[in-house]
């Protein structure tokens, strides 16, 4: 299936249709998050014990109207500064490992793509919406980045996600690594402020432009409010990824979502919207990101498959 989904990616003969659907908000599904029990892993604490991996399990089946599973993995990482106590390289390894396997399990003619956060994700302190990454250099955002594609490209999942990026420095990091990337299928998604920049502030064509020998790229984790003038940025002969969260605000000093602050009912509008927008020919992958559940992804497919229908 790596292979099917290299074809896709690639606009070569595939059997598939020409837009995907994505899973959802894969670690808001599993719970509240003072259930998991180290804040610098998020959800990815799950993978420790036999309970949290059973709740990782029925959390991938419950996305069945998707195309495309995507692992509990995004704040699996080996930079050792920011590890819980309990943390060594080989549990570390372990937690891949066991994170790709369950989405493996729960597949049923699904695509299983393992995600991969930003350096933000790793910080635990909401930098991944800001893009102040301290005193990192760019040769440590390419070591932090390096070390994790070296695991997945282990385990050979389907394919592989660079999630939430939202900073120059680390796109720039992230387009020195994509030759080692090759030859399994990827996407680099970024995480925007507005319909023109990143969470840092850079223009996102010149960070598309930095990334322009990724597979596919577009965009996630941000208001699906944006989408629809982001998609103008995007390159016309690369397939797009386009996987909004609910749209309401992170507050990062108290670690909460501020209520009535989004609306994810309009999601799936908004993504077919986008998907108008966009020439016919255009290999689109959609989905969700945080806070947007099941039942919007059921909506969605209904809604793509319908489009599709009236375009065939």
């Amino acid at each position: 299936m790596q292979q099917e989904l290299t074809q896709w990616l690639t606009g070569k003969l595939s059997s598939l249709p020409r837009i995907l659907v994505l899973d959802g908000g894969v670690s808001s599904n599993l719970g509240p998050e003072s259930n998991f029990a180290y804040r610098s892993l998020w959800s990815s604490s799950l993978l420790l014990s036999p309970e949290g991996r059973q709740r990782i399990l029925q959390g991938h089946l419950s996305w069945k109207e998707a195309h495309v599973l995507t692992t509990v993995t995004y704040q699996c990482h080996y930079e050792r500064r920011f590890w819980p106590d309990i943390m060594t390289e080989e549990l570390m390894d372990d937690m891949w490992k066991q994170g790709i396997d369950l989405a493996r399990q729960a597949a049923q003619d699904q695509f299983v793509v393992a995600s991969s956060g930003c350096y933000g994700a790793a910080l635990a302190n909401g930098a991944e919406y800001t893009g102040e990454y301290g005193e990192a250099t760019l040769e440590d955002l390419i070591q932090f980045h390096r070390r994790k594609l070296k695991r997945v490209l282990q385990l050979q999942p389907h394919g592989l996600a660079l999630e939430t990026i939202p900073s120059l420095p680390e796109c720039q990091a992230i387009a020195q690594l994509l030759p080692e990337i090759s030859p399994m299928p990827c996407w680099v998604s970024l995480a925007c402020r507005n319909g023109r920049e990143l969470n840092d502030g850079t223009p996102v064509s010149q960070a598309i432009h930095v990334l322009k020998d990724a597979p596919a790229i577009g965009f996630n984790c941000c208001n699906s409010d944006y989408l629809v003038e982001l998609v103008t940025f995007l390159p016309e002969n690369k397939a797009i990824v386009l996987y909004p969260n609910s749209g309401e605000e992170w507050d990062a000093s108290h670690e909460t979502w501020e209520k009535n602050s989004g609306n994810v009912d309009n999601v799936p509008d908004k993504l077919l919207e986008c998907i108008e927008k966009l020439p016919s020919t255009t290999r689109i992958l959609v989905g969700g990101c945080c806070r947007t559940t099941p039942a919007v992804i059921h909506h969605l497919r209904t809604r793509v498959d319908e489009y599709l229908n009236t375009q065939a």
